[in-house]
């Protein structure tokens, strides 16, 4: 084999290798920014659309969309605190394995903003002109309970220590 054939060869091989272990991690980078937008304290919105179920990490003080507080995040697919919807998510582990983590998550609504139900179960709202909207918060407290004034009523979470006064809006 000539020389500059063999330096060639292992030119080849040598960019083949980079390009591979560039891409592994890539895509391990990806997966630890997905899962590190699921801890606890951090707030997420979900994707456009009904079937989209992507989420994105934002400022937990974000007035401008409603958004979701992270209280646990578990290996498995239930949450401790029966009041949290869980947010399943399946990812491939190194060897082909399937592993389940699960992030359970309330709302995170803000002071004077006004939401409506689109499915309570899984506490998904949205911020809504008050108007139109079902309810406004006045009041949030990093409590498991909180004291609510006049007609406001109390929506609390008390395993995640998170608390809110509820007036109707309109």
């Amino acid at each position: 084999m000539k020389p500059l054939h063999k330096w060639l060869i292992w030119g080849v091989a040598g960019a083949v290798i980079v390009a591979t272990l560039g891409l592994v991690g890539y895509r391990a980078m990806q997966q630890v920014g997905d899962e590190a937008a699921l801890q606890v304290g951090h707030c997420l919105v979900h994707g456009e659309g009904t079937t989209d179920l992507t989420y994105h990490r934002i400022d937990c003080n974000d007035a401008s969309q409603y958004s979701y507080l992270v209280t646990e995040f578990n290996k498995g697919t239930t949450c401790v605190d029966d009041q949290a919807a869980p947010l399943t998510v399946t990812t491939k582990g190194r060897f082909g394995t399937l592993l389940e983590t699960t992030s359970c998550l309330i709302p995170n609504f803000q002071v004077d903003g006004c939401y409506s139900t689109v499915e309570e179960g899984r506490h998904e709202y949205r911020l809504s002109d008050c108007a139109a909207a079902e309810f406004r918060v006045t009041q949030r407290a990093d409590a498991a309970s909180i004291t609510c004034e006049g007609p406001a009523v109390a929506y609390e979470f008390q395993k995640a220590g998170r608390s809110y006064c509820l007036v109707p809006a309109g």
